[in-house]
């Protein structure tokens, strides 16, 4: 795929610094450590198992479970993905892979990014009756097929937003074609990526996103200085689809790898600003197709 302009990571998070000040995007998601995996009715879930915490009752109580809640041991951590992670959403897409996997394949991405980030928390209709479900706790549970079409829209999304911002015509033509945006010039198939990525983008964010309002108070007071607007979310994916928001909204591009064949997106990192490829793999297969190959066709 065509690339687009380089972009560094301090510009992403100069966009949402535009949008909000850093203690409007503390909403927190869950990190639990341990999942249990079951199958039902033909999908595959995780579920966070619930260790909870040994109490004594103190003499003169009925019961424990009277006075509180005992601490969830499993929960690992609470984090604010909007503020912590502000390239979650190109983390999430580069996830997507050609082709079916296998079930160990899903199982070790779908546990390496709830260990790390947290579940989707999304979708309820997946998780009614599936096994460790509880209803109001969607964000201890994880559908693979549900994650599978979670990355798989986010990577068209991000890919198709990343193809309607090709500056050369020809480029742009040969990426939006790929993604098989109909048109029939590449100005018409421009306008039909952006409006699918619109009404993605729209469609995650009004029904997973919400206005939260703040109050700002005087340092070492309780006098309210003013009211300022910022952001919730009920699920992590909302929490991403926000940061896709602010991306086209401050029309910034993003990067794909040059790795021959290759369509991951490159997480932005303020160590890497000029990081090109997705992994060491791709490193060697554009060395051996740009130096190594052409080199021994030369001394043949």
């Amino acid at each position: 795929m065509p690339q687009t302009k380089k972009i560094h990571s301090r510009e992403f998070v100069d966009s949402m610094d535009k949008v909000a000040k850093s203690a409007q995007l503390a909403a927190g998601w869950p990190v639990y450590q341990d999942f249990e995996v079951a199958e039902k009715d033909g999908e595959v879930y995780v579920y966070a198992l619930y260790h909870p915490e040994e109490l004594e009752a103190k003499p003169g109580t009925t019961s424990v479970q009277d006075i509180l809640t005992p601490k969830d041991l499993n929960l690992q951590r609470w984090y604010a993905p909007l503020r912590e992670e502000p390239d979650l959403f190109l983390k999430f897409a580069s996830l997507a892979r050609k082709g079916p996997l296998t079930r160990d394949e899903m199982l070790k991405i779908v546990l390496e990014w709830v260990k790390r980030f947290g579940t989707l928390g999304w979708g309820s209709f997946y998780y009614h009756g599936a096994p460790g479900s509880v209803p109001q706790e969607v964000h201890r549970r994880e559908c693979f097929s549900a994650f599978e079409r979670a990355v798989t829209e986010a990577a068209r999304c991000l890919g198709l937003y990343q193809a309607a911002r090709i500056p050369e015509p020809a480029d742009a033509d040969a990426a939006l074609q790929s993604y098989r945006v109909t048109g029939s010039t590449v100005e018409q198939r421009r306008e039909m990526a952006l409006l699918e990525v619109g009404d993605i983008v729209g469609n995650h964010v009004r029904n997973e996103c919400y206005p939260e309002l703040y109050r700002e108070i005087r340092k070492g007071t309780e006098q309210t200085m003013r009211f300022s607007q910022g952001w919730e979310f009920h699920s992590l994916l909302g929490a991403m689809y926000l940061q896709m928001m602010w991306l086209i909204t401050k029309g910034i591009s993003v990067r794909s790898c040059k790795g021959p064949g290759c369509r991951n997106f490159i997480a932005y990192d303020s160590s890497r600003e000029d990081k090109v490829f997705c992994g060491k793999n791709c490193k060697e297969k554009w060395r051996y197709h740009h130096v190594v190959k052409p080199r021994r066709q030369r001394q043949a």
